[in-house]
């Protein structure tokens, strides 16, 4: 078996110039352990956040508030990346050239570094977590996978990620918008709400203002990232089902943010997401994952020099259409290429040397450029890797209108099965 790796590189886009390239940021031995866990300032920022992505929910799916929405601002050594594999397996190769005569030979100017679209392992977090195999337990992702047929959903995430991705970001919508509709005391997305009088004909600001309240209501409801990671005690009820709720919403709120901090190329909030992905990892016994997080902050905090931390921090984005939020990890654009690579090489037949696939690999992203440009010119319409997704709008609205007729965001009696620890509901006339 052979194993090949392709190699992208891309011009920085934030250089800092006027940072050291030599020394380190800090001891490693001086920090305190307490500074590689969640801090205050940590579900601070993640709170705020989640109150823009919540704003921006609200005036998508709630059609009235839809105007108060518009201008809602959006957010805002060589480092080699790849997934875990590939991490654990240069550092091997660093151990392993230690008695080299120069820093080059001993791979010393390699500094590994995990990569963004594959710490989508959380997914499989959250599965381990949340997700059970039968639709029988109400209110679970096999439940809602039941109801909103998502077959192309499978038991393991890491084969079906953007499926499994794409699920679990409709039912934690749904789940935050049927929290937004008992704080507004309507049943439905489209029923009609109660504003403040005079709140259309405002000035924006007071409408951005209206609608930053009713979201930090929302968040404050529905997630447990403050109470979970400030030492607070989290109260757990007898309803399992009630606990289940607020146990994805929390896990969902801190994949929203995960996917909007790499969106908008922000390497600071992205930072923020590992750490407060750090526990559920170990909880998880995600090891090797734990050990890549905690390298990032040793690297970041004080083993490399402050250019390089700088860089290994910001410098994990691509954008390759222009404009703001759109942004993807370097890893993914990478893919990407890959993929078009594996279909030339598939078409070199009996000609595939090694010769040949270093040419290629080379002359990929020209032979792009070259088909694109003739494309354009007989009128092709133009491909992309996007997948296509048809709306989840009517899903979001099936699982707001079946978590709230269901109080599933209510605390009631129940009994927990020893299969799930879930629960049924016992209702009280």
């Amino acid at each position: 078996m052979v194993h090949m790796y392709s190699l992208l590189a891309a011009r920085s886009r934030l250089p800092p110039l006027d940072l050291s390239r030599t020394g380190q940021v800090a001891d490693v031995m001086s920090l305190p352990w307490q500074s590689f866990l969640p801090s205050q300032g940590d579900v601070d920022s993640v709170r705020n956040n989640l109150v823009v992505l919540v704003s921006r929910l609200l005036a998508q799916y709630f059609k009235c508030l839809s105007p108060l929405g518009k201008e809602y601002p959006p957010e805002k050594k060589v480092a080699s990346g790849g997934d875990q594999l590939t991490c654990e397996r240069q550092a091997a190769a660093v151990r392993h050239m230690m008695d080299g005569d120069t820093p080059k030979d001993r791979l010393q100017l390699l500094e590994p570094q995990l990569e963004d679209w594959h710490s989508l392992v959380c997914m499989q977090v959250i599965w381990k977590t949340l997700y059970g195999q039968t639709s029988r337990d109400h209110g679970t992702l096999g439940y809602f996978k039941s109801l909103l047929n998502r077959t192309t959903v499978k038991n393991d995430p890491k084969k079906e990620v953007n499926a499994s991705l794409e699920f679990l970001l409709t039912v934690v919508k749904g789940h935050i918008l049927a929290v937004a509709c008992e704080v507004l005391g309507v049943t439905k997305l489209d029923s009609p709400l109660q504003l403040p009088p005079g709140l259309r004909e405002g000035d924006s600001q007071s409408q951005l203002s209206f609608l930053r309240r009713l979201a930090l209501q929302v968040v404050d409801r529905c997630t447990l990232v403050g109470a979970a990671l400030t030492r607070d005690k989290v109260v757990e009820t007898q309803d399992g089902v009630y606990n289940y709720a607020r146990v994805l919403c929390h896990f969902g709120a801190l994949v929203m943010e995960f996917l909007d901090a790499w969106a908008e190329g922000d390497g600071d909030r992205m930072y923020c997401c590992y750490r407060l992905f750090l526990p559920h990892f170990i909880i998880a016994n995600c090891r090797k994952y734990s050990l890549e997080v905690l390298r990032l902050q040793t690297q970041v905090k004080a083993m490399l020099s402050p250019h390089l931390a700088h860089h290994i921090l910001w410098d994990r984005f691509i954008n390759t259409k222009g404009g703001m939020g759109n942004n993807i990890p370097c890893n993914l654009h990478n893919e990407h290429i890959n993929k078009l690579l594996k279909g030339v090489i598939a078409n070199m037949g009996s000609n595939l040397t090694e010769v040949a696939l270093r040419r290629a690999a080379q002359s990929v992203s020209f032979i792009q450029s070259i088909c694109h440009g003739f494309d354009r010119s007989s009128g092709v319409p133009f491909g992309t890797h996007a997948h296509s997704t048809r709306t989840d709008e009517k899903d979001v609205a099936r699982v707001v209108s079946t978590v709230f007729v269901s109080d599933w965001l209510l605390v009631l009696p129940a009994y927990i099965t020893a299969s799930t620890g879930i629960g049924t509901r016992l209702r009280t006339s």
